[in-house]
């Protein structure tokens, strides 16, 4: 079974699905929209980094672009259409003529962080990539796009509606305190796993206020707030902690020599060139901590937060705005050059 990731503007039209349903559901493979756990075992999109991308990659399943169904129109089309008794390639040899998935993956697009095709391959250990960590979403559509791989990765997901203008980060970190229970949560987690706020943005007026909010919320609990297009790379990789790190610190100058006593001896003069300093960990790159140590435990080491100009996924499919779609032209009959083939869809 096909699952199809549309952007919005490819949903609007009247059924999505007509084109590839003629070509394919002759054929026994059957075409929906929406990822059916148990049933979906190849997700088509034209990106990587989609919501039903991250169900099929948790769920081992895979992802392929739209070049995927011409390859198996193709491998299920006789050799010589004349030949009423010509076999297509499947019919031949099914385990050779199948297509492979890994060569029609959808090209690299914006994703943070560029990873080969091998690493989409699908992984059955990636089913329990989220457990123990609840990530808080303030926005709606967020939320229903990422709830479902997050809980199929055996996570959780909360949604926190807020007011524009009034909600205030002391609610949301005592929202987050209370999901967290006893275990705790930013630098006061106790093992692994946590809770983590996605960042959000209202529109309008109210998109620097929500920015600020989330660089509030990333100061008091010392954590970083993560970007929707992170979860991409936290489920290729299959660690879920790098959504859940403290906020990188700034480094502090070297400490000065302390002085000497009376008695202690002068050093020798050296002619090598004092070390230089270390460098000051750039903003685009929030994962990585800087391996300075403060000098000075009593004063709070200045943290900085992290906001990306990455504003929107790369789909913003809505779960809930599926449209019921039923067959149409029940009456046309199927092209006579292609054989149905019984057994396409494999697990």
């Amino acid at each position: 079974m096909l699952s199809f990731s549309f952007s919005s503007k490819e949903l609007k039209a009247k059924d999505p699905l007509a084109p590839v349903r003629a070509r394919l559901e002759e054929l026994d493979i059957k075409t929906i929209i929406p990822y059916v756990v148990g049933k979906t075992t190849y997700v088509v999109q034209s990106k990587r980094n989609t919501a039903k991308g991250l169900q099929a990659l948790i769920n081992a399943k895979h992802i392929v672009q739209d070049s995927y169904i011409d390859a198996l129109v193709y491998a299920a089309t006789p050799g010589d259409l004349e030949n009423v008794e010509s076999l297509s390639p499947l019919e031949e040899d099914f385990d050779a003529a199948w297509p492979d998935p890994s060569e029609h993956l959808p090209p690299p697009g914006r994703e943070p962080v560029q990873r080969p095709a091998a690493a989409f391959a699908p992984n059955p250990d990636r089913i329990n990539v989220f457990e123990g960590y609840t990530f808080v979403f303030c926005d709606v559509a967020q939320f229903e796009n990422l709830q479902p791989p997050i809980t199929n990765g055996h996570g959780k997901a909360l949604l926190y509606r807020i007011e524009n203008g009034r909600t205030t980060a002391e609610e949301i970190v005592q929202f987050m305190r209370n999901a967290a229970g006893h275990r705790g949560f930013g630098s006061q987690r106790d093992g692994p796993g946590g809770v983590v706020l996605v960042r959000f943005r209202a529109k309008g007026q109210f998109e620097e206020w929500s920015i600020e909010l989330g660089n509030q919320v990333a100061l008091m609990t010392d954590q970083r707030v993560i970007e929707q297009s992170e979860f991409l790379d936290a489920i290729l990789s299959n660690d879920a902690s790098v959504l859940c790190r403290p906020l990188p610190r700034e480094p502090t100058p070297s400490q000065e020599s302390a002085p000497r006593g009376p008695s202690a001896p002068e050093p020798a003069p050296s002619t090598a060139e004092p070390p230089s300093q270390p460098a000051i960990q750039p903003a685009t790159q929030p994962d990585v901590e800087a391996s300075q140590p403060a000098e000075r435990p009593a004063k709070r080491p200045r943290v900085r937060s992290f906001v990306s100009k990455v504003k929107t996924f790369d789909d913003g499919f809505d779960m809930e705005s599926i449209p019921a779609y039923t067959l149409e032209d029940e009456g046309a009959q199927p092209a006579p050059q292609v054989r149905r083939v019984h057994r396409f869809l494999r697990a």
